[in-house]
Parts: structure tokens; C-alpha cells; sequence
């Protein structure tokens, strides 16, 4: 399930840079994404997306392509 793989990320050391884009308004996923975020060291990062559910891609599309390309900007 999302759940328990979520819950093999929880303190797991990332080195490649990795970005999260979630909606603010994600109740499903969010809580955990945070979760794991805070657990995983430097290179990675969370983009919480205004105005926007799970599907934040489609509901703040402006938004979500925005940071997606200045993350993508950097590497």
C-alpha cells in the first residue's frame, strides 16, 4: 500500500534532490509526505501547491509547473 511504502521513506538519507509537490488541500497524502520530508535530509524538499487537492497538477496547474520547472532549473 502508499502507506507502508511511505513508511519505508520515513528517515531513509536521499542524495539525489527530490521534489514533493502536494496540494494543500491533500488530505490523503499530505500528513505523511510531511512526514517523511522532515525525515530525509537536505536534498529534499516539499511544495505545497494553494488552491489544490491530491490532483494539484490539474487544479493549480500554473502553480505546479512553475516550481516543478525551477527544481528541475537547478539540476
Amino acid at each position: 500500500s502508499v502507506d507502508s511504502y511511505m513508511d519505508r521513506l520515513i528517515g531513509a538519507q536521499v542524495t539525489t534532490p527530490t521534489l514533493y509537490v502536494m496540494g494543500e488541500d491533500d488530505t490523503m497524502c499530505l500528513p505523511k509526505v510531511k512526514e517523511v520530508v522532515a525525515h530525509s535530509g537536505e536534498n529534499v524538499r516539499l511544495e505545497i501547491v494553494p488552491n489544490a487537492g491530491h490532483v494539484c497538477n490539474i487544479d493549480n496547474k500554473q502553480y505546479f509547473n512553475r516550481v516543478s520547472l525551477d527544481f528541475l532549473g537547478k539540476y
